[in-house]
């Protein structure tokens, strides 16, 4: 009888290891575009309430169609797209498209021309999660245009 037991907790065991682990991402990212300051993404991501990701980079010209390619280290890699309003995140448990849940931008005063004109800049922000395995999170908010939250 001793013995079934044992097989019965290996076997156990063993369905539970096989099991796929799911875990709650989320992200905030937050995109300033400029002329004369190039273009700016700035990304946090979250696994299971932990950063995972805090990372910036900046181009000249960037469009909607720019793909941001992040390597986070920790096996996490980033593809932000659409002005900050796309994002796909792979890691070892696989790749994510994660969902928007809340996005806003506005325009800037970036530069000017002395007293001729002003040039105008847009930012982005959007906040993301893949909703799964996420019950016992917040989803994550806007923060009012903030580089980092």
């Amino acid at each position: 009888m001793q013995l079934n037991f044992k097989i019965l907790s290996v076997v156990s065991l063993a369905v539970v290891l096989v099991q796929p682990v799911t875990a709650c991402l989320q992200a905030h990212a937050y995109m300033s575009n400029c002329v004369f300051a190039g273009d700016c993404l700035s990304v946090q991501v979250w696994d299971n309430g932990n950063k995972a990701c805090d990372v910036t980079k900046c181009q000249n010209l960037a469009s909607q169609d720019t793909v941001y390619s992040f390597d986070c280290g920790n096996n996490y890699k980033l593809d932000v797209t659409g002005n900050a309003a796309n994002a796909v995140i792979t890691n070892t448990a696989g790749t994510f498209q994660l969902e928007n849940i809340d996005t806003h931008h506005s325009s800037f005063v970036c530069g000017n021309f002395g007293d001729a004109a002003e040039i105008h800049g847009t930012e982005f922000e959007t906040v993301f999660s893949d909703h799964s395995g996420c019950a016992g999170f917040d989803d994550p908010v806007l923060c009012d245009f903030g580089t980092f939250c």
